[in-house]
């Protein structure tokens, strides 16, 4: 992690130097715990918890300047290295481990259209604006070249998870669950495009080759290849993790299995960036497949545990990037573009328009529930920017040294304008647009906890996922899926057949739900949750 330093005089013993960097972190991140609680007991929504540990940062960072030497502000830095390898991956296998799967992969095409299609168009759009504004001389960006613009505009499409799921997904929100599961999907997955975009161009500012318009097939055609190796490899190491589990019987050490879990962890994410892939698109779906197959060969203690574990590092690695990059804005010592802010700003505005709306046309042609004008307003609100686009800031090597800072700076700006305003006042807009489900609808909702919970799952999974047709539906990871009769799932479609080969092939050697098929056993059963889902319909 990068290092804090508040004493003015240098110390002799580097145990003591340490021990007080500990000592302060902790304060901070203990500060950023209180700062959650009380707003989320409070319910104020006004102040999201990652504006909040911004803020706290910030202050922490003043407080640090006015304390130490200009030479000590070296040591506060945001190290982005730290925040790929170390930080992030908690956050993405959290994301996916305990991702609504069923909702996700309703809502499959929907949510590729603006990851992937819009996500092309929002930084191509905002990378030419920049750069006409770098050719007309009104901000410091390499006027010579699209590319640096085009780095800018690839690193600032990046639509923050951390910040847009802190607020829309709260349970107390009562967010429409379509809404949710199209924003979740979308956040995730726009991470990794943007990642791997901003690495296609900075590969060809390090080649020093000329960028023309010839080139942007080939920055499809090698976005397409990295995204699809990327999944390859998460399925596959899942696939090995699921064996090992399932062949062994490392379930009767649970120590074991948490910290076997742990490894594989950032071990797909560090296997992928070695071979040039995207580690966040590979371990997404690694967390996708585990949790599909591997989270049944694990014992019921590691199954909570594990979970728990998880949450709490992503919660924890969230408070720590956004602590850190409230810090940046002092220890920076690059100096602000305040025209670059105002126009990155208008240019975010302006592509995110350009991702989302014409986005949802396209995604409505085939969905038999359509993308409302309110739903596709929220989703154009939601798009906060974060963590990930001032760590790929911080990796711009190529350009010139000013058009560097500025980037950085008015990347910094944006997130703080973007959490501070658009995150703020998320709650407000759910609210005037009647995007939030109604108390009367919470009321009747059946208790998850019940023994019967299984068919609670399937009335949420299909009464509220919204998706495109069962047909859409290329994998399953609900675990009443199984259960579901014949008339829901349509005999002959994609989702029919991958539950037969799943269940047939996949399960017997990689784990599978054996709760459920023990239970699938009783017609008793069988016919509890068909009234179950028909009471609900």
């Amino acid at each position: 992690m990068a290092d804090l330093r508040v004493d003015i005089e240098p110390r002799d013993d580097p145990g003591n130097f340490g021990a007080e960097h500990a000592l302060l972190l902790i304060l901070l991140l203990f500060l950023c715990t209180v700062s959650g609680y009380i707003i989320r007991q409070k319910n104020f929504y006004y102040l999201p918890e990652s504006g909040a540990h911004m803020l706290i940062g910030i202050v922490a960072g003043g407080f640090i300047r006015l304390l130490s030497s200009k030479s000590d502000l070296a040591y506060i830095q945001f190290n982005p290295s730290v925040f790929f390898f170390v930080l992030l991956p908690p956050i993405i296998f959290e994301a996916g481990y305990t991702m609504k799967k069923k909702r996700f992969f309703e809502n499959v095409f929907s949510i590729l259209c603006y990851a992937i299609l819009g996500t092309f168009i929002s930084t191509f759009v905002i990378g030419f604006l920049t750069y006409g504004a770098a050719k007309m001389g009104m901000i410091s960006i390499d006027a010579t070249s699209p590319l640096q613009a085009l780095l800018f505009g690839s690193l600032i499409s990046s639509v923050d998870p951390v910040a847009t799921l802190a607020i829309i997904g709260k349970p107390e929100m009562q967010c429409d669950p379509l809404l949710y599961s199209l924003i979740f999907g979308e956040s995730v997955l726009n991470d990794a495009v943007a990642i791997v975009l901003f690495h296609v161009f900075n590969k060809y500012q390090g080649s020093h080759e000329e960028f023309v318009g010839s080139d942007l097939g080939w920055v499809l055609l090698e976005f397409l290849g990295i995204s699809f190796f990327s999944v390859l490899v998460g399925i596959c190491v899942g696939l090995v993790c699921s064996l090992v589990f399932k062949k062994t019987n490392i379930s009767s050490y649970h120590t074991y299995e948490v910290e076997l879990l742990f490894l594989f962890t950032f071990g797909c994410f560090a296997l992928a960036e070695i071979w040039k892939l995207s580690g966040v698109v590979a371990l997404f779906f690694f967390a996708i497949t585990l949790s599909h197959y591997n989270y049944y060969n694990m014992s019921e203690q590691s199954k909570i545990s594990s979970t728990y574990v998880f949450e709490a590092l992503a919660k924890g690695s969230e408070s720590l990037v956004f602590l850190y990059m409230g810090i940046s804005v002092f220890a920076s010592k690059a100096t602000w573009d305040i025209i670059f802010l105002i126009l990155g700003i208008i240019f975010c505005i302006f592509g995110r328009a350009c991702n989302i709306f014409p986005m949802s046309l396209l995604a409505n042609l085939r969905r038999r529930k359509k993308i409302s004008k309110k739903m596709q307003f929220v989703m154009f609100f939601a798009g906060l920017r974060g963590a990930v686009s001032y760590a790929l800031s911080t990796q711009l090597t190529a350009g010139n040294k000013r058009g560097i800072e500025a980037i950085q700076t008015t990347t910094m700006g944006i997130i703080i304008c973007t959490t501070f305003i658009l995150g703020g006042s998320t709650e407000y807009v759910l609210n005037r647009l009647d995007m939030k489900r109604g108390a009367d609808t919470a009321s009747v909702t059946p208790n998850p906890n019940q023994e019967n919970a299984y068919a609670y799952q399937l009335h949420e999974d299909y009464a509220s996922g919204g998706g495109e047709s069962t047909e859409a539906a290329t994998a399953n990871g609900s675990l009443t899926s199984y259960f579901l009769p014949d008339s829901i799932v349509q005999r002959g479609s994609a989702h029919y057949w991958w539950r037969r080969f799943d269940d047939t092939y996949m399960k017997p050697v990689f784990g599978g739900d054996t709760v459920l098929t023990r239970l699938a056993e009783s017609s008793d059963n069988i016919e509890l949750e068909r009234d179950q889902e028909l009471s609900y319909t």
